[in-house]
């Protein structure tokens, strides 16, 4: 995939290449392809399950995106209320408001994407990104370069901004007051402060710079160079350096956004994982596109590193986009239901004057539930084959254990994830959760955890690995 320029721009900075060269675009645009028809595939099994997957997976995308830049989160640290008890002066509260901001600006923004590549890739919808993920601003949060999610900044060893040499087309401009240098730190504003040409745009250039990049990216293309124009487009992105801080999570989420707008991943998987899951390895990509290489040779360096940034990320993408169409394989969740309900069944809890009862006869009624969608409550207590008495309490069980929702008491009940089935149902989802042993823990399904899946009050929840120990409890 040839560029459409020379590859170079007039000034210190480089915008370009903006493509790899033909021989490397050819093996780009035939992995596109596979996602594409990924894309498809996870489009045809987009039912009940992936609904209830999906709301899970944006706190998940805003856990990986902290870990990229080294602040590491669990998810139900942001799905919890009470986990907000470290300040937001502290590098822990700060990045749990960083991630909590994440997860709130990709609900917000995939519900309103462009509906055109030309409004996708437009500096005012770049702007719109970096606003949503940074509308409440921390005050510990670092600046400019000490930014983590800066990784053009950080992945040298002198992060330091430089001034600039005074271009000859302009007069050297002051240094910004206080009042500009805070506007300039505003969200969604442009950056203001100057460094070094190797690790961003003059502030007079990134307006002019982002037109040229929208121009570039916003064309017309077929399905699959429009996914490596996407990939493509967040490294170059980041290479800018528009804003102030916060660059990094904002170019990831314009790629994470750009592949969601074009099918591929349906809300059920992200670039972010795949990053997170290799954060060495593109940092080190990251490096290769700002090393020192004399100017004859760099534009050739700076367009092999950026076919082997895309290379690297498209086949983490189509590794992540597969694993999403498994884990919603029918067969695959009838095993894990039978697993986890055999796990709940073995340890019952107090609900109100009674205690739980799950049974593995629930299997079926809550497989049929989470592939074919909401069941009346009747027809769920008849699917159990119980007597109707235990099947009310084995239906009551589920919903209070968070497994099944329902809008009123006597609406139709529907499949839920509350965040601790995920050990059972999707382990490779969340990782820390398969490789824990909650089993001999005193509260193995956490109250919180269950009251806030299934919209109930919390009630407390006794957890007896032994039948002798329920019996002797009454």
């Amino acid at each position: 995939m040839a560029a459409s320029m020379d590859g170079t721009e007039p000034g210190p900075f480089e915008l370009g290449p903006f493509f790899p060269d033909a021989r490397a675009g050819e093996a780009l645009l035939e992995r596109a392809a596979a996602l594409v028809a990924e894309g498809h595939r996870l489009e045809a099994v987009n039912g009940p399950l992936a609904a209830a997957l999906r709301p899970l997976l944006v706190s998940m995308n805003a856990c990986h995106a902290s870990e990229l830049d080294g602040r590491p989160l669990r998810p139900m640290d942001i799905e919890s209320p009470g986990a907000s008890g470290a300040s937001l002066d502290t590098g822990p509260g700060a990045a749990l408001a960083l991630a909590r901001a994440h997860a709130a600006a990709e609900l917000a923004l995939s519900a309103a994407l462009p509906q055109r590549s030309v409004g996708l890739y437009a500096p005012e919808f770049v702007q719109c990104i970096h606003a949503e993920l940074h509308r409440r601003p921390t005050s510990s949060e670092p600046r400019a370069s000490a930014d983590p999610s800066d990784d053009l900044a950080n992945v040298s060893e002198d992060p330091k901004p430089a001034s600039p040499a005074p271009s000859p087309r302009r007069k050297t401009s002051r240094a910004p007051s206080p009042s500009a240098a805070a506007f300039a730190d505003a969200p969604g504003a442009w950056r203001r402060s100057p460094v070094d040409a190797a690790r961003g745009a003059r502030p007079d250039e990134i307006s002019d710079l982002l037109d040229h990049w929208q121009g570039i990216y916003s064309k017309p293309f077929a399905p699959a160079p429009a996914i490596v124009a996407a990939l493509c487009a967040g490294q170059r992105l980041l290479g800018v350096r528009p804003f102030e801080r916060g660059n990094g999570r904002s170019a990831r989420l314009h790629t994470h956004l750009a592949l969601a707008a074009l099918g591929v991943t349906q809300g059920l998987w992200s670039p972010l994982r795949a990053m997170a899951k290799d954060r060495a390895g593109y940092r080190q990509l990251l490096r290769r596109a700002i090393a020192a290489v004399p100017p004859r040779q760099r534009e050739d360096a700076r367009r092999e590193a950026l076919g082997a940034y895309a290379t690297w990320l498209l086949d983490a993408c189509l590794a992540e986009s597969r694993a999403a169409r498994e884990r919603l394989d029918p067969k695959r969740l009838e095993r894990r239901l039978l697993d986890l309900l055999a796990w709940l069944g073995a340890r019952s809890w107090v609900i109100g004057s009674e205690r739980s009862v799950i049974k593995p006869d629930a299997l079926e009624a809550l497989h049929y539930a989470a592939i074919t969608g909401p069941v009346e409550r009747a027809r769920f207590i008849a699917m159990l084959g119980l007597q109707h008495r235990t099947g009310r309490r084995v239906l009551s069980s589920l919903i209070d254990c968070g497994l099944l929702v329902s809008d009123s008491s006597r609406a139709p009940v529907r499949f839920n994830l509350p965040w601790p089935s995920l050990r059972f149902l999707f382990p490779d989802v969340w990782s820390e959760a398969a490789a824990s042993d909650d089993a001999n823990t005193a509260n193995p399904w956490p109250a919180d955890a269950r009251s806030a899946a299934s919209g109930a009050h919390a009630i407390s929840l006794e957890a007896h690995s032994e039948p002798e120990s329920r019996s002797a409890a009454g």
